[in-house]
């Protein structure tokens, strides 16, 4: 997300959280988009329920993209949270941002961290961050919003 509100980074893949019954299904339809899965055809299956499969649109390999279905209940409530964009005339969803803030505290790592202070920043300029919500979240993930205070992220 720290990409699409424009903080300039290099990234593995975007992740994909989806409802469908089965990795055949999500294989099927981003065929059907000129996308193939990184993962061999005999395993999808396999891949889907226990982690993820991973597309990209030849014949290039990055970027890439996985897709899993929810497993916990951050995914879960991303999920049924989802706040809608529009670019250019498409539409797709992304996860409340202050899970994404939470998220991001919580994975810890430094690009991580510089992630989730750039998020704080941008939704708190532009008057769309709710400060109680991300306050729930993060004591929800058992973390501390102090790094973001450290960081200049100003809470």
């Amino acid at each position: 997300m720290a990409i699409l509100l424009g903080r300039s980074r290099t990234t593995d893949d975007i992740d994909i959280i989806v409802e469908v019954s089965s990795g055949s299904e999500i294989a099927s339809r981003l065929a059907g988009c000129g996308f193939k899965p990184l993962t061999l055809s005999g395993s999808i299956e396999e891949e889907f329920r226990i982690a993820s499969i991973r597309f990209h649109k030849p014949p290039k390999f990055l970027p890439n993209f996985e897709v899993k279905p929810p497993r916990t209940v951050y995914q879960r409530y991303a999920l049924e949270n989802r706040v809608e964009v529009r670019i250019r005339g498409e539409t797709f969803y992304i996860s409340p941002i202050e899970l994404q803030i939470a998220y991001k505290l919580w994975l810890g790592s430094e690009k991580d961290l510089v992630d989730a202070a750039y998020l704080n920043y941008f939704a708190k300029a532009r008057g769309f961050l709710n400060e109680q919500l991300l306050e729930v979240r993060a004591r929800a993930m058992g973390i501390s919003l102090e790094s973001l205070r450290r960081r200049g992220g100003g809470i």
